[in-house]
């Protein structure tokens, strides 16, 4: 190969990295807006006591958290009659958090 080959190879290798690259940022882009789209919705939804526990169960666990924030998106559907308080959120994440967990069985042998 000559340094002809090898530098197009290199500006490829350049392009295809870029454009990867622009992709991650507009997919995170767009994941962004879609969490934040969630929670100005959650925060009409949840009373002020639920919105503060469920940013702290967002601290401790991200996904159990929007688990249960599109759990509770798709039961109220944009009609919201009241909002969720404190103990219902609590029963939901409990809820989702233990559908999710896993177990692990350990034999000894």
């Amino acid at each position: 190969m000559d340094d002809s080959e090898l530098e197009k190879i290199r500006r490829q290798k350049l392009t295809e990295m870029q454009a990867a690259s622009e992709q991650e940022e507009v997919r995170a882009y767009q994941e962004a807006q879609a969490k934040n789209q969630v929670e100005s919705v959650l925060k009409l939804i949840l009373t002020q006591k639920a919105w503060d526990r469920w940013n702290n169960a967002k601290m401790a666990n991200q996904n159990v958290a929007y688990s249960a924030a599109m759990s509770i998106l798709q039961q109220t559907r944009g009609k919201v009659t009241q909002k969720i308080s404190e103990e219902e959120l609590k029963k939901i994440l409990s809820q989702v958090a233990s559908s999710q967990r896993r177990e692990f069985n350990i034999t000894r042998k």
